[in-house]
Formats: C-alpha cells, structure tokens, sequence
C-alpha cells in the first residue's frame, strides 16, 4: 500500500532493508479528500517500525535497529570541527495499544525513570496479538528516535546518509565511541573571501 500511495506522487520505493511488519501489513487505508501525499505516507509510517529515505529520486523503506553498526566513526583526529551533545527531552517510557479485541503494552524503564510519558495508540486494524506487540514496540522506538541530541560539524563525509548510524569519539566531550543516528545533513561550502568553508552539519539523534 505504501508503494501504490507513493507511486501516485510520482515517487519509487524501494525496499534497502524493510521491516517485516512492512510486507505483511494490509490494513484497510483511505487516502483522505485533499490530503497532501506526504501526510498520507507519515500515517503509513506510523503504523510500521519502518522509516523513508531519499537516495537519488529514489524512496528507500529501512527499519532502523537499536544494534545497527555505525557507518561511520569521527574522532579527534578527523577533526570535530565543532560538537554540541544534549540529553535531549525524555522519549516516551510506556505506550499502549488498542486494537480489535488485542490489547499490547511496551516499557522503556530508562526512559520512565527519565519522566518519560505514555503513548496511547487506537487502531481497529490490529486484530492479532503479535501485530499489537510490535506496534507497541514501534511506538516507543519511533519517539526514542525523534530524540534531538545536538549536533556534529566535521568535513564532509561523501557516503553518509539520514539514518545511518554513526560513531564518535571526543575526550574533551567524554565520549568513546558514543553511537547517534543521522537526523540530518547540511553540507557548507563557502568559497573565496576572508575564510572558505567546506563543511559538513550532522544533526543528531538517539540511535
């Protein structure tokens, strides 16, 4: 369904490395009157562990795992041109599902402990118990990734892509090998006048 609602946009998806709640969910789904596609493609997403990234003119579905590897490790030596590392708002710590006749519950202890909120999901789609499981657990992954948590500036890494996970190592930050995922990119390049820049903004979130 999400490949036929992106299709209309005129977008190709592409499956890099799906969930597989995303090749087995079939729920029943209207694109609503003057809805914008993107809208429609982020209520898909909320129901799946999956997210969206553009590779060329090409959409490519992931899941984005909690022991993904890093793509890519910064350091000392690379220079970190500039780093900023927050805590970051506490994600949700428990989350609720309703479905038809299945009920699912998920818990983030760290996260409660850091006041974390609840998040209660209602959908009569899921009928079956291991679906309402996973959606539980779909919930507090998506709000634990939603987690702003600063940003790196470096030179520009070629391969690097939104949702890749990345390592960094900074003594004067305290951290060895501290995992963030890639919530953005900005590349800078200024040339000429009193200081060129060639820069790369990596904004970062929980893994």
């Amino acid at each position: 369904m999400l490949t036929g609602v992106m299709q209309s946009a005129g977008i190709r998806l592409a499956g890099g490395r799906p969930s597989t709640e995303s090749d087995t969910l079939q729920p029943a789904f209207t694109v609503r009157a003057g809805e914008r596609g993107t809208t429609a493609v982020r209520r898909l997403l909320d129901m799946l562990p999956d997210e969206v990234t553009m590779r060329d003119h090409v959409a490519v579905l992931f899941e984005p795992r909690a022991n993904d590897g890093p793509v890519a490790v910064f350091d000392d030596d690379d220079p970190l041109l500039r780093l900023a590392v927050e805590s970051g708002a506490p994600a949700a710590g428990w989350t609720r599902v309703f479905g038809a006749g299945v009920l699912a519950e998920a818990v983030d202890e760290l996260a409660l402990a850091e006041g974390g909120a609840a998040a209660i999901v209602v959908d009569e789609n899921i009928a079956a118990q291991p679906r309402a499981d996973v959606r539980a657990g779909a919930v507090l992954r998506r709000s634990k990734l939603a987690l702003a948590r600063g940003e790196l500036v470096v030179r520009p890494h070629p391969g690097l892509e939104v949702g890749d996970a990345i390592a960094v190592t900074s003594k004067r930050a305290g951290l060895d090998a501290a995992r963030f995922r890639v919530s953005g990119l900005h590349t800078r390049y200024v040339r000429g006048g009193r200081r060129a820049v060639y820069e790369q903004r990596i904004a970062l979130s929980d893994v």
